[in-house]
């Protein structure tokens, strides 16, 4: 079985050298590389070079893809995809690592189960520690899982899913070309709908950064309002095609609330607070129950139009994982 890593590499320069050396030390064999140059600019494809001269076993299967201009995250690994040339598909974001025998336990899992996905756990790394989040999830259904990843009480990372090349082809879903805030949730619960056979373990094979400031996630701009509602009806079309697509219209209902309560926690000023309450305001309130307790005070204070507050509680959290982070 032959596995393709798929890397987007931008503004990683802290960072690649590890990411690159957890790749090449697999002990897995039948690995092809594939990092995609999305304009960086920094250092990074330069360290990744000296890196790939140390394992001079894995450089023939090593390839770097250079974007003429910078097209984001989306395009990236859609990049890396279109070349791809292994039965299995795993992403890997080029601030995080693997755990060195990651690659071998998933094909294995994937070989004896016969699966088309394998879900696998992950470590939250922060500067001076990390979390272990083994999966919890015991779906007796592949609608239930997929409900619950809509919902966004199941993580909807690309890079948490090792995937079946097949499947990809098959279905011929990508990530959407421009979409870079959102785009695995548009994704994942598309393919995993396809999925013959998804196994879910609970061993932690992803180590995923907090540290840094610069990733994707922990910005917050004015296009990202538009990304985060485009990821909505994407998924929201796709299942009003389907025969049984009023399954999850509850579950579609429950991740606007949820869309609109992250915009909170990532907004940083007051205006951005006004423009995020104009946002699926005629959502009923009898579906608040299925969020958390931060959410529903969330979009209470937003309801009551309390916008300074709301900055304080999220600014207030930001810190004490910050602090956290560094003093544990």
């Amino acid at each position: 079985m032959k596995v393709s890593i798929l890397v987007p590499v931008y503004g990683v320069e802290k960072y690649i050298e590890k990411c690159a050396i957890s790749l090449f030390e697999q002990t897995y064999k039948n690995i092809e590389y594939i990092f995609v140059d999305d304009c960086t600019p920094d250092s990074s494809i330069d360290i990744l070079y000296t890196v790939i001269k140390r394992y001079p076993e894995r450089e023939n299967n090593v390839h770097i893809l250079h974007h003429k201009k910078n097209c984001g995250l989306a395009q990236a690994r859609n990049s890396a995809l279109d070349v791809a040339t292994g039965d299995f598909i795993l992403n890997v974001d080029s601030d995080d690592y693997l755990e060195l025998d990651a690659v071998e336990i998933l094909c294995r899992t994937a070989y004896t189960e016969k699966a088309d996905v394998v879900v696998f756990g992950s470590y939250i790394v922060f500067e001076k520690y990390r979390v272990a989040v083994p999966n919890q999830y015991n779906y007796t259904t592949k609608q239930a899982y997929i409900k619950s990843i809509l919902k966004k009480q199941a993580s909807s990372c690309v890079w948490g899913k090792f995937i079946s090349h097949k499947l990809y082809t098959d279905t011929k879903i990508k990530a959407i070309p421009g979409l870079n805030q959102g785009e695995d949730y548009a994704v994942i619960p598309r393919l995993l709908y396809y999925a013959n056979h998804i196994v879910i373990l609970k061993d932690c094979l992803y180590n995923y950064t907090q540290y840094n400031e610069q990733a994707y996630t922990k910005s917050f701009r004015k296009e990202h309002v538009q990304e985060l509602l485009l990821a909505d009806k994407i998924l929201s079309d796709f299942f009003e095609t389907k025969t049984d697509g009023d399954l999850y219209k509850e579950d579609l209902i429950v991740a606007r609330l949820r869309t609109k309560t992250y915009m909170l926690k990532i907004a940083k000023h007051v205006i951005d607070i006004k423009e995020i309450a104009q946002i699926y305001s005629d959502n009923p309130r009898r579906y608040y129950s299925s969020l958390s307790f931060v959410d529903r005070l969330l979009l209470f204070l937003l309801h009551i139009k309390c916008y300074k507050l709301i900055l304080l509680i999220t600014k207030a959290g930001f810190e004490l994982k910050k602090l956290m982070s560094i003093h544990k």
